[in-house]
């Protein structure tokens, strides 16, 4: 598969990939950011 922010050479997205990649390989990760996306998510006001 290849992902256009490569083709584009779009660094910043290419960096936050990988620091997403790296964070992933801790145990228990993806659940803590998953918890503090949706902490941020709750936290936003009712429209």
């Amino acid at each position: 598969m290849e992902w256009p922010c490569f083709k584009k050479g779009d660094e910043a997205h290419l960096a936050a990939m990988n620091k997403m990649k790296s964070t992933m390989q801790e145990e228990g990760a993806f659940e803590k950011w998953l918890s503090e996306r949706k902490a941020d998510f709750d936290s936003l006001p009712n429209i």
